[in-house]
């Protein structure tokens, strides 16, 4: 559970990275800069969790098919070639600052802020640890579903919450 926590907080992390890095693609001068920035951001999220769902469904059907040490194995495997690729593909300076702010620049100078922010990486370490271990742990033990139901059910979920989450800027009225 440590590990899944530790997890859902660097998944956190990367996905703001990520954010971060979407803004080299909207061009800065542009009056519906803001706006194109939401777009690309609801995108990025959303598609983030599309491919989570995805992710859900491959591990119900490697649960089902080769049990939990050969589920590891693979995805162990698949998450090495991801690595590769991304060393191959990227550009090293994607998303690289000009200069390497101070430790202590990291944190806002409002108190405020850092607490919410820390208050956010609680929160991201406790649903990763909820939704990816305990509540599947709990339908398959006490509810006697198959891997593949609970990776059903999960996969459906993410990928549901994750088209509405692409869809905000149409939602909240400012595509």
């Amino acid at each position: 559970m440590a590990a899944q926590a530790l997890s859902g907080i660097a998944k956190d992390l990367n996905k703001m990275s990520a954010k971060s890095a979407v803004k080299v693609l909207v061009p800065k001068d542009s009056p519906s800069a803001g706006s194109a920035l939401y777009r690309w951001v609801a995108i990025l999220t959303g598609s983030k969790n599309a491919l989570k769902g995805a992710g859900f469904f491959l591990g119900g059907l490697l649960l089902s098919l080769i049990g939990f040490r050969g589920a590891v194995i693979a995805m162990a495997v698949m998450l090495v070639a991801v690595l590769a690729l991304s060393l191959a593909r990227l550009k090293a300076d994607l998303g690289r600052q000009k200069r390497k702010p101070k430790f202590s620049e990291v944190f806002s100078k409002s108190r405020a802020i850092n607490v919410l922010s820390a208050a956010r990486l609680c929160l991201f370490a406790s649903r990763d640890v909820w939704f990816v271990v305990a509540l599947p742990v709990f339908l398959y033990d006490q509810h006697g579903w198959s891997h593949w139901t609970v990776g059903g059910l999960l996969a459906v979920w993410v990928i549901g919450y994750g088209g509405v989450q692409t869809q905000a800027p149409r939602i909240t009225g400012t595509w």
